[in-house]
């Protein structure tokens, strides 16, 4: 059993106490429903939290801007628009090609459309000539008439179950790079 002495008052009575407890409880609830939260409004109405004793605390919320459809993440001191990080992501960009061709850097996740009329190659450089990190994709489709062959330069291994060549127009093939100058590659292949 508790002891309180009514003789005491620096200290509250137990009923005042958990009053006061349960008021902290709440107000920490708020701040975190408050720093968790997306919140929205007008793109130029974007909250300003530098009358915050710590601004620092609302690092990373977002806002949603219903007028311009952006959307920013706070990072102390300023708004930063993270909408591309949100969109492109899902998106797969498209490399057109209309001769053989050897992928570069900016090709990672990308599918490259071969566009050729006749027999064409596609060559896998080694990561001394292109530094794709280990987890690439590439994607190749042969819209073309004429069937891709995946080469794989000196020094690159190329895994599959079958060959490496498209069996036919629209036949698309994916390759990771699974380690330095390796990868696999599965699709229509011949």
């Amino acid at each position: 059993m508790a002891f309180t002495n009514v003789y005491d008052d620096t200290f509250p009575a137990d009923t005042e106490l958990a009053n006061l407890i349960g008021a902290n409880l709440r107000q920490i609830r708020l701040d975190v429903q408050q720093r968790m939260a997306v919140i929205s409004g007008l793109d130029a109405a974007k909250p300003n939290f530098a009358g915050d004793t710590q601004p620092g605390n609302w690092n990373g919320i977002l806002f949603f801007a219903t007028d311009s459809g952006k959307i920013y993440q706070f990072n102390n001191p300023t708004w930063t628009d993270v909408t591309t990080s949100f969109i492109a992501s899902n998106l797969v960009g498209i490399n057109p090609q209309a001769a053989s061709y050897q992928p570069v850097l900016s090709d990672s996740g990308k599918l490259i459309l071969m566009s050729v009329a006749g027999a064409n190659t596609f060559t896998v450089p080694t990561n001394a000539t292109v530094a794709f990190a280990i987890g690439t994709v590439l994607s190749v489709s042969q819209t073309g008439a004429g069937q891709t062959t995946i080469v794989a330069a000196g020094g690159v291994t190329i895994n599959t179950p079958s060959s490496l060549t498209t069996r036919a127009q629209y036949s698309t093939v994916v390759m990771i790079q699974t380690a330095a100058n390796v990868w696999i590659i599965g699709g229509d292949l011949t």
